[in-house]
């Protein structure tokens, strides 16, 4: 679900449509158990037995974004409980009624609401179809305006749309800078993880020079959160070649034809290629 699609005209989420998809998705989801093919009959019978499903989001920093609301804040965190929450409910509403209709499976019928499916919801990365949907991936923060990307089709330069919207930075970093700490990433997956009730994929990004007492201190961090069952760390610059790479920006240089920015009020132009950025 691309929530950040999922706004009214005055910018609040549209609950409504957001119940709308949710109900669509699990009915979708629930049909692929049926429609699938199965290398192997253990699998079949574990597919059929538990149909377990995992409904997820994307676009979470591009809602952010839109809605003035910083990344990691406490407003944040708030926001993503109440929205998964929405969804869980929801999404458990639509699977009580399937099993009515159409059967609840033999894993499902000890469960305090007997359903359709074992699990419901499941936050995956998103990396591609986020590109397919134009929103920012999975739960991830949004790290520049301008990111490399570099795949089995070339190399690209991905511009945000809002980049030179003056409310831009709200996306990226509570404190104010474009590195986004590792205790909101852990704070946003929290929250996430709360009503969530499969796997939820977070990337916690590290800068290059991190020290092994850091690393220490987050996973010693996310053992202590209630929620979190598990995370991955990457240290910016471990690999050779990476997938997503931020674009430097040069003070007085145009990122991307490299021509002069001109200077106005709060804001540098390049006249040849149209690019802007304006201070947050």
């Amino acid at each position: 679900i691309d929530i950040s699609k999922l706004l009214n005209e005055d910018r609040t989420i549209d609950l409504l449509s957001l119940e709308l998809v949710t109900r669509l998705g699990i009915n979708f989801l629930d049909s692929i158990i049926s429609r699938s093919i199965y290398p192997t009959d253990d699998i079949y019978k574990w597919a059929i037995n538990n149909r377990a499903i995992g409904l997820g989001i994307m676009g979470l920093a591009d809602y952010f974004l839109k809605r003035k609301i910083i990344y990691g804040s406490p407003e944040s965190l708030e926001e993503l409980e109440f929205i998964m929450n929405f969804i869980y409910k929801i999404a458990e509403d639509e699977s009580i009624i399937l099993g009515e209709e159409l059967g609840v499976p033999s894993a499902c019928k000890n469960l305090p609401n007997p359903r359709r499916n074992i699990t419901l919801l499941s936050i995956a990365p998103t990396g591609s179809i986020s590109l397919l949907a134009g929103c920012s991936s999975g739960i991830e923060p949004i790290f520049s305006e301008i990111t490399n990307r570099k795949d089995t089709t070339g190399t690209y330069q991905l511009i945000h749309p809002d980049s030179n919207e003056d409310y831009f930075r709200c996306a990226v970093s509570s404190n104010g800078i474009k590195e986004v700490s590792w205790n909101e990433h852990l704070l946003i997956q929290n929250s996430a993880q709360r009503f969530v009730d499969s796997g939820v994929s977070k990337t916690i990004n590290c800068p290059n020079g991190t020290r092994k007492k850091t690393i220490y201190d987050l996973f010693l961090t996310a053992w202590k959160l209630p929620y979190i069952k598990g995370l991955t760390v990457y240290r910016n610059g471990s690999r050779k070649e990476e997938v997503l790479t931020p674009k430097n920006l040069k003070k007085d240089m145009c990122p991307v034809c490299g021509s002069e920015l001109v200077k106005g009020v709060g804001c540098k132009k390049c006249d040849n290629c149209g690019f802007g950025l304006c201070d947050a």
